[in-house]
This record gives C-alpha cells, sequence and structure tokens, in this order.
C-alpha cells in the first residue's frame, strides 16, 4: 500500500515538474533574445566604424593590431562572434517546435541565461495538449528512475555476491 502510494507521489511530481518546462523555456527565450540584442548592439559600433574605414571587420581588427590596440582587437572580433552566436542561438530556439524545445533547449544551454530564467520563471500548470505531453513524459521519467532507483541494491547484492563467490572460488583452489 505504502509502496502504491509512494510511487503515485513520485509520479505525479515527475508530472508538475516536466509541465514547469513551457514556461522556464518561454522565460529562457525571452533572456536569450535580451542578450543577443545586447551583444548585436555591442557588435554593430565595431561593425559600423569598420564600414566607416571602408573594410571588413577581420582588416580592421588586424588594422587596430597593427596600430598596438591587440587587446581591443581580440574584443572586437570576440564581440562580434558573440553576436553572431546568440543571434544564431536566439533564431532556433525562437524557431523549436514544442517537441523540439528539449533538444533544442539542450543544445544552446546556457547557465548563466538559464539562472536568470529560473528566477523570473512563473511556475504554471498548463492544461492543454502540450502541458499534458510534458506531464506523461514527466511521469514516465520519474517512474522510470524510481524503478532504476529501486533496482540499485540488488545490483549492489548480486554483485557483492558474484565477487564474493569468485574469491571463495580463489581461495578454494589453493
Amino acid at each position: 500500500m505504502f509502496d502504491r502510494m509512494l510511487t503515485v507521489a513520485i509520479g505525479g511530481t515527475g508530472a508538475l515538474a516536466a509541465t514547469q518546462f513551457p514556461a522556464y523555456y518561454l522565460q529562457y527565450k525571452q533572456r536569450l533574445g535580451g542578450f543577443a540584442s545586447k551583444a548585436q548592439d555591442n557588435a554593430q559600433n565595431h561593425l559600423d566604424n569598420a564600414v566607416a574605414k571602408g573594410v571588413d571587420i577581420q582588416t580592421y581588427a588586424e588594422q587596430l593590431r597593427e596600430a598596438g590596440f591587440t587587446d581591443q582587437a581580440e574584443t572586437v572580433l570576440r564581440q562580434v562572434a558573440s553576436a553572431e552566436n546568440l543571434a544564431q542561438q536566439y533564431g532556433l530556439v525562437s524557431n523549436a517546435t514544442w517537441f523540439e524545445q528539449p533538444v533544442i533547449l539542450a543544445r544552446v544551454f546556457s547557465s548563466r541565461i538559464g539562472q536568470d530564467a529560473w528566477q523570473d520563471m512563473s511556475w504554471a500548470l498548463p492544461l492543454n495538449a502540450t502541458g499534458f505531453v510534458y506531464a506523461f513524459f514527466g511521469t514516465l521519467i520519474a517512474l522510470l528512475a524510481w524503478s532504476l532507483l529501486q533496482h540499485i541494491p540488488r545490483w549492489i547484492a548480486r554483485a557483492h555476491h558474484w565477487l564474493r563467490s569468485l574469491m571463495m572460488m580463489q581461495v578454494s583452489r589453493f
């Protein structure tokens, strides 16, 4: 009886936890968009300077290096690359369908953005098809983890028994 209640509680917890994913994903997407916009603003200044000199960004950075501004040249290239990377990530996150979202988030996840998104996320209980699908998979994953966790002591006992038998066989040979 207790085991069934515990199993239901674990399944329900998994369902509730998984249904929070859409709200978290939305916060993450908004945060990523803000970071991408800020990075683009920073990079645009450098790109505008390069255009004003009539060169591309690589040549502009090389000219800075030759003028003795090595650190500034590296900063320019890093900021432009960061802006391109964040814009690409934001494009992936924005265009992902609901069933692609967990995979896309795993690919582009940044702990800094993730922590900010977690702090600002509002807990929700989506009562729509997406929420039910996430709840189903959350239940499934939680119950699978619970089942595996219950088997660990058995596996340890079997390994201990097997090692003990092996040791006894080795001792009996002498």
